[in-house]
């Protein structure tokens, strides 16, 4: 909530915009984690998955975003493939293999 406030006070901020985005990608990471594990996962309702889907995709069009305004960050650049990386474990744990597959090729690139 804290890093919502600041990327809406100054939404030139690309750093708070950028750790916004981090915090996503680790809360998908965590819940993808918890996805592959059978135990687990029967915890986490449907429509909690659909947001993670959501939250994932928005978080990894910011990384994109930002990696495209500071083409020299090299941190934002492997920001990108650290989210695709995240996409590919949360596809993987969501049973869509080819498209976890795809992920992994993007990542790697």
């Amino acid at each position: 909530a804290q890093l919502d406030d600041l990327t809406r006070m100054d939404p030139a901020d690309l750093t708070a915009r950028r750790n916004r985005a981090a915090l996503s990608m680790l809360v998908v990471q965590q819940q993808s984690a918890c996805l592959a594990d059978p135990k687990c996962a029967r915890g986490v309702p449907a429509a909690r998955r659909a947001r993670l889907q959501d939250e994932l995709l928005d978080a990894l069009g910011d990384m994109r975003w930002l990696a495209s305004q500071v083409p020299s960050d090299l941190g934002w650049q492997s920001d990108v493939g650290w989210a695709l990386s995240v996409q590919a474990q949360l596809q993987q744990a969501l049973g869509q293999a080819e498209a976890a597959d795809r992920s992994l090729a993007q990542a790697i690139d």
